[in-house]
């Protein structure tokens, strides 16, 4: 102490050496050590190589063509940021928690940040926090660090940066809490997290694939299938009654399978209700579920948009027009970030009001019905019952 760095380049192709560049590390400074994993295959980018100085926390750019330094940024938010970022323990693989993509240089940081740097300026675009590190950990936020050698961190695809939180130092008992992250590359935004210490060993095909530690689970990550369904009624409906369109929306993934569909915003509490042991998501919410229909003149109708219960069920109680024939109803669960789209048809047939039946018709009584008739009648009836009593009284006068 103090001691001297220094860097070489070679021509991979015969040998010959390009360059080196000597550098003297401060007495008593751990900077030299890191030097190693910087130059690890891929990590160069835009003709730069970034070294992390622990001391200070600084990252140095170092020019590919010439060793000389391009640029220097300090960018820990903390001063437990001032660690050397690998994985302790003699079995793991020592990588440094950084990754370059995009024109960019990420670094899941022992300060509990994870940092994106411009490749060729080093000037810091974003950095994102991890959860508080609270009761279990011993920083303000939980460190970002490779998964106990289960993995390289972070990892970069289809525009996103994957990291999971860890502990620089002790690695067993695995301490709780810990998260697998998302980001946006580009803006830094959280784009979700889920519970366990994952480690990420591949992605392809838009699948990402990982072990959990905490209980040996091997899990894929991806959009999940789905089935909708959609009834209603099968006998005539009388044009302005009121019907009911009901169905389901379930999630068809394997380990899912039949299980109701929920929001994004809580599908990370779902999966770990569902398949890790962890309380009852309290924004547990179903998912949107588009009707219409197509009339028998071939008009299309946008009948409503419904959300789904937690159960999966939906429904909707619509008053067709007043267009006989048949209707084609169709409700479809649009694409989110966590479920592919799917729909479903049924058909159900409109009929015109029946016509009210008509009442017999009565013919008003005339006026000679109602007075002259009855009088009539009661004129015959007293000249009946006069010519009867006269008779008796004759017969009465015989000797």
């Amino acid at each position: 102490m103090p001691w001297t760095v220094q860097y070489w380049c070679v021509d991979q192709i015969n040998g010959a050496l390009l360059w080196n560049s000597t550098y003297t590390v401060p007495a008593f400074s751990s900077a030299g050590m890191s030097s190693n994993g910087a130059l690890r295959p891929g990590l160069c980018a835009n003709g730069i190589f970034p070294i992390f100085y622990p001391d200070t926390g600084t990252f140095i750019g170092m020019s590919a063509y010439t060793g000389q330094k391009v640029w220097e940024s300090q960018v820990m938010r903390n001063s437990f940021g001032f660690v050397y970022p690998r994985v302790g323990g003699a079995s793991t693989t020592h990588d440094m928690m950084e990754v370059t993509g995009y024109g960019n240089f990420y670094h899941g940081g022992i300060d509990g940040y994870m940092h994106c740097l411009n490749m060729t300026t080093g000037v810091e675009i974003w950095a994102s926090p991890t959860q508080e590190g609270g009761l279990q950990m011993p920083v303000p936020n939980y460190p970002l660090n490779p998964n106990y050698g289960e993995a390289t961190m972070p990892t970069l695809a289809d525009g996103k940066v994957y990291c999971v939180t860890g502990k620089e130092h002790e690695l067993n008992p695995l301490p709780q809490g810990n998260l697998l992250y998302c980001w946006d590359a580009y803006t830094g935004e959280q784009l979700w997290n889920i519970s366990g210490a994952w480690g990420i060993h591949a992605i392809a095909d838009g699948i990402m694939v990982g072990q959990n530690p905490y209980d040996g689970m091997l899990a894929a990550f991806a959009h999940g299938p789905t089935q909708t369904t959609v009834s209603a009624p099968q006998t005539k409906i009388i044009a302005g009654d009121p019907v009911v369109i009901q169905g389901t929306v379930t999630d068809q993934s394997p380990a899912l399978m039949g299980t109701p569909c929920v929001s994004d915003a809580c599908m990370s509490g779902w999966m770990g209700w569902k398949l890790m042991d962890q309380p009852y998501p309290a924004n547990a919410a179903g998912v949107t579920v588009q009707i219409t229909a197509i009339d028998p003149n071939n008009n299309y109708i946008s009948i409503a948009n419904v959300t789904s219960d937690i159960a999966g069920t939906y429904g909707y109680t619509w008053t067709p027009s007043d267009i006989p024939g048949n209707y084609v109803i169709t409700a479809t669960m649009p694409a989110t970030d966590s479920y592919y789209s799917s729909s479903a048809e049924t058909r159900m047939v409109v009929v015109s009001p029946t016509a009210t039946a008509s009442a017999p018709t009565t013919t008003p009584t005339s006026v000679a019905d109602m007075y002259f008739v009855p009088a009539i009648a009661g004129v015959f009836v007293l000249i009946i019952v006069v010519a009867i009593v006269l008779a008796l009284l004759m017969l009465r006068k015989r000797p």
